[in-house]
């Protein structure tokens, strides 16, 4: 059972935001509006970012953070996943999604406790997810850290990578496929869960769960539905 991520929306809204980092801010960073020039053999050559006109300064700047993350999971994701299934029916394949990102989401913030895969898992899709999004969280905490504090609460980005979901929740684009309203009902749900955890005091040296700072490559045979991963 997941919790559903609306319930306590309204009291979150409300209560304090805690310690903000802020700076000048993109305002509308995701995938579409990062551009990466390839030379030979697809080797990355230039990085550009276009569509400046929301450029503000003085502002959080855990919002564009989280917005990469929250970007990849509601619009890169559900194509490569569906790309990573052909020779299941939709629903089949659907479920494959849906077990895949919980799984990755689950494992990074510490709270996988074994979860069991299906036959049908594809490994490589499970570390291009695992390692893209801990790559996007490990940059954001070189940014989140207090100076000379070596301590990251994550706090901020959840709230920032929870409230991104709930808002995509309310696109047409994002309604309209049920897979993508799934997939981000489901990112959304666990983040609202961390969040619950975090304040509950469950994260932190010699609590009950901890965050994984480095993807574990998974191998590439799942055999016996086991979760083993290996450095």
């Amino acid at each position: 059972s997941f919790l559903n991520p609306l319930t306590g929306l309204k009291k979150r809204l409300g209560s304090d935001s805690g310690y903000l980092f802020k700076a000048s801010v993109h305002g509308d960073l995701q995938a579409s509006n990062i551009l990466l020039a390839l030379e030979e053999l697809s080797k990355p050559s230039l990085l550009a970012v276009i569509d400046l006109e929301k450029l503000d300064t003085d502002q959080p700047i855990a919002k564009d953070l989280a917005g990469i993350e929250a970007d990849f999971v509601r619009t890169v994701f559900p194509k490569i996943a569906k790309e990573s299934f052909p020779e299941l029916e939709t629903e089949a394949s659907s479920n494959a999604s849906l077990q895949t990102l919980n799984f990755v989401l689950k494992r990074l913030s510490g709270r996988d406790h074994g979860f069991p895969l299906a036959p049908t898992a594809s490994s490589t899709l499970i570390n291009f997810v695992g390692r893209f999004i801990s790559a996007v969280r490990s940059s954001a905490a070189t940014f989140l850290r207090r100076s000379g504090d070596h301590a990251y609460d994550p706090t901020e980005y959840f709230h920032f990578l929870l409230f991104h979901y709930v808002r995509a929740l309310s696109w047409p684009a994002v309604c309209e496929d049920s897979l993508r309203k799934t997939i981000v009902f489901l990112a959304a749900s666990l983040a609202e869960e961390t969040l619950e955890d975090l304040n509950a005091g469950f994260y932190g040296k010699g609590k009950k769960y901890s965050f994984v700072e480095t993807w574990q490559t998974m191998p590439s045979v799942v055999a016996d539905n086991r979760t083993d991963f290996t450095e």
